[in-house]
């Protein structure tokens, strides 16, 4: 929003300009009292910043329920922000917009961002973490499949496709993983715990070698040539297909893996692809706003800050920035943000 600060400024001549209106029969549905329709209609009106406010009990939360859901519903946003101050807000209001969602049966993809301690039982499902390793497992258990696809795909024979693909995914998947473990005993200097990880691997490698595929290796035995030769042996046993696509599918074996790999990091940029994929995106003022997620980088239809009065306004720039349209929800007359002693004391001297 250009000039958004003005908009907080009580000796600015900013004027709220007439955006989206809905008609009465649209929000029929979600039993709103007079003043609360009254609300809607006017923040869907005017804009660019919004705000409703009123004491405890009031409905606001459901409120703030009802409009994510009609912005949805009726396409007048593809994405929202729902951010409060503390993970209790969060949850709370969360809970009601997920709830009205599923009861509709409206389909739309929605993360909860937090750590799993701070996030409620039943937003669990949507939870940042959650959702990587849902996501992981249904990787993991297609990604045969997936490169049996693609190779079919690229015209390669069907016995080929088959065999490589079950050598990729077990002797190759464990060579990629030593190699990987290789490169960062040489980085760090010989450790003992990486070097037998190593060992065990490689006694992995030479007992699947024997059960499966009927190959012994010897103490002396390269297992990356192993590994090249029965790759070869494969390729001869259904007339030698194309070098060029069978190096492909080896490729795509290999970025399969990694990517299952980095599934199954915790740090892995995950949750900043949810945040650029999910309609609703919620969690606290300051949690999304850190810096490696990129989840404010992002531009939201709307941002909607729920107890708006308890957040500083520090916390509050931080999502505002992103919305191209903004509510603020909260009680005018709650107590403001307190700051600790040693923050009043740092920010007086830069006054």
């Amino acid at each position: 929003i250009p000039n958004l600060v003005d908009y907080f400024d009580p000796e600015s001549k900013c004027l709220p300009r007439e955006a989206s209106d809905i008609s009465p029969k649209d929000i029929a549905e979600y039993g709103l009292n007079e003043q609360q329709e009254e609300a809607l209609h006017t923040a869907l009106k005017y804009g660019p910043v919004s705000l409703l406010q009123g004491p405890p009990g009031t409905g606001k939360t459901k409120f703030i329920a009802s409009f994510v859901h009609l912005l949805l519903s009726r396409e007048l946003a593809g994405n929202i922000l729902l951010v409060s101050q503390s993970h209790e807000a969060v949850n709370n209001v969360m809970k009601k917009v997920a709830a009205l969602v599923r009861e509709s049966g409206l389909d739309v993809p929605m993360v909860r961002i937090g750590q799993q301690s701070m996030v409620s039982a039943a937003l669990s499902n949507i939870q940042e973490d959650s959702l990587r390793q849902s996501y992981r497992e249904s990787f993991d258990a297609e990604i045969k499949e997936r490169i049996r696809a693609v190779g079919l795909a690229m015209g390669l024979p069907e016995g080929y496709v088959h065999a490589a693909t079950e050598l990729h995914m077990s002797l190759g998947a464990l060579l990629e993983r030593i190699q990987v473990l290789s490169d960062m005993d040489d980085v760090s200097g010989e450790d003992s715990q990486t070097t037998e990880h190593i060992e065990r691997l490689r006694q992995v490698f030479k007992d699947l070698a024997s059960s499966r595929f009927e190959i012994e290796i010897s103490t002396s035995d390269e297992l990356e040539a192993i590994f090249r030769s029965t790759l070869e042996s494969i390729a001869a046993k259904y007339d030698s297909p194309s070098p060029a696509k069978c190096e492909r599918l080896q490729q795509i074996a290999r970025l399969s893996l990694e990517f299952s790999r980095v599934l199954r990091n915790p740090k892995s940029n995950y949750t900043s692809f949810l945040a650029r994929s999910s309609s609703v995106v919620a969690g606290t003022c300051v949690g999304v706003g850190k810096q490696a997620l990129g989840i404010v980088d992002v531009p939201y239809d709307w941002v909607i800050v729920d107890e708006a009065a308890r957040a500083s306004p520090m916390e509050l720039a931080v999502a505002m920035q992103a919305g191209k349209r903004i509510l603020l929800v909260g009680d005018h007359l709650q107590l403001p943000p307190s700051y600790p002693q040693t923050v009043e004391t740092e920010a007086a001297k830069l006054l």
